[in-house]
């Protein structure tokens, strides 16, 4: 009888296909508990691989430990581009990963960001909870977010140039900047008319 160890992400047999809802279900699981974690280290070492971070998020979450077969590292990454999609604009720096893992999080940022997501100053509730306090149904992927939060957030970011707008709004302001100056031949031609006879 062959071992199975106890983190796998491909634990699913191969000829069984994952449930697409299941599958959705459990990365935006990931997604909250991640922002959960990084944001309350509590001794996570970095630099960490995608497929450490997993594991250790399926030894601290319960919740996320019946979603083995459905998440692997790629999931780990993919939420990491998310938020970091999320914070980085606003806080340059804050999220930073390579191919290989997670290289550094800002959690003083990650907290910050959680609770304007949550709307709470303690910890993070799951969202169905801050979902039934408030009334209204999920919309962001499980983060817990209203729709009236939802759109302030989006509204923020959407109003920030990106670093590529900023540079290109720069280029465009030198180059109508140069267009608005009078040629040497222009400015010649006027100064022939400004003085009395014509002549200089």
């Amino acid at each position: 009888m062959r071992h199975q160890p106890a983190f796998s992400p491909h634990a699913m047999p191969p000829n069984q296909i994952p449930d697409p809802g299941a599958v959705k279900a459990a990365h935006t699981t990931l997604q909250r508990l991640l922002l959960d974690l990084l944001a309350d280290q509590q001794g996570l070492n970095l630099p960490i691989g995608f497929d450490g971070l997993l594991r250790v998020m399926f030894e601290r979450f319960a919740s996320l430990r019946g979603a083995e077969a459905l998440l692997g590292p790629n999931n780990v990454e993919m939420a990491l581009h998310e938020l970091s999609s999320l914070v980085n604009p606003v806080n340059p720096g804050s999220v930073r990963f390579d191919r290989g893992g997670l290289v550094f999080v800002d959690e003083a940022v990650l907290r910050d960001f959680r609770q304007r997501l949550i709307g709470q100053s303690g910890q993070a509730a799951p969202p169905e909870a801050a979902a039934e306090k408030k009334g209204r149904k999920l919309s962001t992927g499980g983060l817990g977010v209203d729709d009236g939060d939802e759109a302030e957030l989006l509204q923020e970011l959407l109003g920030k140039k990106s670093i590529k707008q900023q540079e290109k709004q720069e280029q465009t302001d030198e180059l109508l900047a140069l267009i608005s100056k009078p040629t040497a031949k222009q400015s010649n031609e006027a100064a022939k008319f400004r003085t009395a006879g014509g002549n200089p």
